[in-house]
């Protein structure tokens, strides 16, 4: 930041003192030459007559502006000196505070500032890094939550295909354990009826009616199943 310094201030001022104190000068000067003209011409004897008044006329008319009058520049240096003690007492020194304490408080509100948007800028950062981690996260834990879904249902499908199988051959098995069992019954009363007949027949000689009577008969012994000639379950 640009500084404001005691020289450049002071030459600030003395520019202004000699803005105010130049005109005042100059004023004094073009009064000093006819206030001159004006005592001569009341100091002078009547007796001169209309050429002195003229001589003076010409005198006061022609006076050099250029011509220093050391009474008029003693003056001027006095209130020039003096506004510049002033203005260095009165002025220089709270200027220069308030110009110094003004520079602080800027100076402190732009690192403020600064540090305040490089936080800002860190948090932005921070929050970026955050998101893309969460992103990652979230996409992680989607794609192994779907592959431990098909794993599973994998798993399942799997062993309810071998539950199902197992039940199938146990029902399979016990179907063909009913059926021998079945079958070895039905065998086996038929060839008690068969021979309990043969032995009736043999004991003595039957007749169309007997042999029908004993036929039924064998026929009510047999199980339910070899009548109809299905096969248990």
């Amino acid at each position: 930041m640009l500084r404001i310094s005691k020289s450049a201030l002071g030459s600030g001022l003395v520019a202004l003192a000699l803005a105010v104190s130049v005109p005042t000068a100059a004023r004094a000067f073009e009064e000093a030459p006819a206030a001159a003209t004006v005592a001569a011409a009341h100091a002078a004897p009547a007796a001169d007559g209309p050429e002195a008044v003229d001589a003076h006329g010409e005198h006061g008319g022609k006076s050099d502006p250029m011509e220093v009058q050391p009474g008029l520049a003693v003056w001027t240096l006095v209130v020039f000196l003096g506004l510049l003690f002033v203005l260095g007492k009165f002025a220089w020194g709270p200027l220069l505070q308030a110009l110094h304490r003004r520079e602080e408080h800027l100076e402190h509100c732009l690192l403020q500032s600064e540090k305040a948007r490089n936080d800002a800028e860190e948090l932005l950062a921070e929050h970026r890094k955050l998101m893309a981690e969460t992103d990652d996260k979230v996409r992680d834990l989607l794609y192994k939550a779907q592959r431990d879904a098909q794993t599973r249902a994998g798993e399942l499908l799997r062993t309810a295909q071998a539950d199902a199988d197992a039940a199938r051959d146990r029902a399979q098995r016990d179907i063909a354990t009913a059926r021998d069992q079945a079958l070895s019954e039905i065998w086996t009363r038929t060839a008690d009826v068969a021979v309990t007949v043969a032995g009736r027949v043999l004991a003595r000689d039957l007749g169309d009616d007997d042999r029908r009577r004993l036929l039924d008969d064998a026929i009510r012994e047999l199980p339910e199943g070899a009548k109809s000639g299905g096969t248990p379950v």
